[in-house]
């Protein structure tokens, strides 16, 4: 019977995806991105815990990993939990370790058997983005193309594969690198699956690839800053772009991150974050959303030193904090509503500001509206296509949802962040 399930939930992940105008598409359907960031996940975790890793965020409904086979910091020289390195010779990317890479073909196989992806970066950025004393780049464009190639043909037959290049860094004085590469990919897979570029904070895909045909989708990281991040903003900018492509941000603010990287002057992100930026991020018309936690992404565990003012909380406890639990609420409330688009021409009163700021989408049948403060708002009800029939609230922190009256001006149940639904 287990046999039988796990053979099941590899049927339902093994498509690769593909792009259709703003949506990304599995199979016939939309498909709804909620990936969680385990940059270090090949680097740190034996088989037994990223196994743990992958069984947690699956039932609470997310399908898409992020991890980088190559990774930050000491992934040049530093062994992974069984002692292997990436390379054969320290810095030499045309000479991967097979033994090495084994172990990223087990998790990848763990995350297909749970019906999830991976979205595989070749390498961290700080591999290519050369800065002052900087011994970890390794890569030019020669060898770039070389190990993108090597990459794509090792993967070429792996269904449930996503590539992504950069890995938090600002292309600018290194494309031809990162071009070498998903040529190099290319060529090794033969197109099987998708691309796109991961950049640094407040900075997107489009700026140096949006017209390459590689990049499949773009991709922003509307960083770890501030609160009130207006992540909606970037997100419309690449979404109003031609071509036409997909965008999602893939590094919003991360649950448990120090504000702006001080924790004593402005705190920790917390769920109220999380969800708010996901809701105006996909309300925005993103395909999807990303999560992230700080203490995850690097594996805090005991006797590991953590990094970047991280609490140190255990990630397997994080694994379990309420907004990486909430956001399989927004996933259950969004991914049915195929061809969604963005509609802030329906609110009659004040867009808002800050936490102000209403978020509008609609799809089918149905808008929903996010409010981050539970302030009142006005619609415009007659610009319906149809005489709307029923209103009910939901609770993104609970999933759970109560009827609402059907006026032009709606009061939230309470002073704090709520989803209306008009059918």
């Amino acid at each position: 019977m287990k046999l039988l399930v796990a053979l099941m939930a590899v049927s339902i992940a093994a498509q690769p995806l593909r792009t259709r105008g703003h949506a990304l598409i599995k199979g016939t359907q939309e498909f709804f991105w909620l990936a969680d960031t385990a940059w270090e996940i090949f680097h740190w975790l034996d088989r037994e815990k990223a196994g743990h890793y992958v069984d947690v965020r699956a039932r609470q409904g997310y399908n898409v990993v992020l991890a980088s086979a190559f990774s930050e910091f000491s992934g040049r020289n530093e062994p992974n939990a069984y002692g292997v390195r990436p390379f054969v010779k320290e810095g030499d990317p045309t000479q991967p370790n097979d033994a090495y890479f084994r172990h990223v073909d087990d998790v990848i196989k763990m995350a297909e058997a749970r019906g999830m992806y991976v979205g595989l970066l070749p390498a961290w950025g700080d591999k290519v983005f050369e800065r002052p004393n900087n011994p970890n780049v390794v890569f030019n464009p020669a060898n770039a193309f070389a190990y993108g190639r090597w990459l794509g043909r090792r993967y070429r037959t792996q269904q449930n594969i996503v590539w992504v290049l950069g890995g938090d860094r600002n292309a600018a004085g290194y494309e031809s690198v990162w071009r070498a590469m998903a040529r190099g990919l290319r060529e090794g897979d033969g197109g099987a699956h998708l691309i796109t570029f991961h950049p640094n904070g407040r900075h997107t895909s489009s700026i140096w690839f949006h017209s390459d045909p590689w990049l499949a989708f773009n991709a922003v990281q509307s960083g770890h800053n501030l609160r009130d991040n207006p992540v909606h903003e970037m997100i419309r900018g690449d979404y109003t772009r031609t071509p036409v492509k997909p965008v999602i941000d893939l590094e919003p603010a991360y649950e448990n991150h120090p504000v702006d990287w001080k924790p004593e002057a402005k705190g920790w992100f917390e769920a109220f974050d999380v969800r708010k930026h996901a809701h105006w991020a996909v309300f925005a018309g993103a395909a999807g959303h990303t999560y992230g936690c700080h203490d995850i992404w690097q594996f805090i565990e005991p006797g590991k030193a953590a990094i970047g003012f991280a609490r140190g909380t255990d990630w397997r406890q994080s694994l379990l904090l309420d907004g990486a639990v909430q956001l399989g609420h927004l996933r259950r409330l969004v991914e049915p509503l195929q061809g969604r688009v963005p509609d802030q021409g329906l609110l009659a009163s004040r867009q808002g500001f800050g936490d102000d700021y209403i978020a509008i989408t609609r799809a089918g049948s149905k808008v929903l509206v996010y409010t981050a403060n539970g302030e009142p708002f006005t619609i415009r009800l007659e610009r319906l296509a149809a005489k709307p029939t029923s209103a009910e609230w939901f609770d993104p922190r609970t999933g759970a949802a109560q009827p609402a009256r059907l006026t032009a001006t709606f009061q939230p149940p309470s002073k704090a962040d709520w989803v209306l639904v008009i059918k």
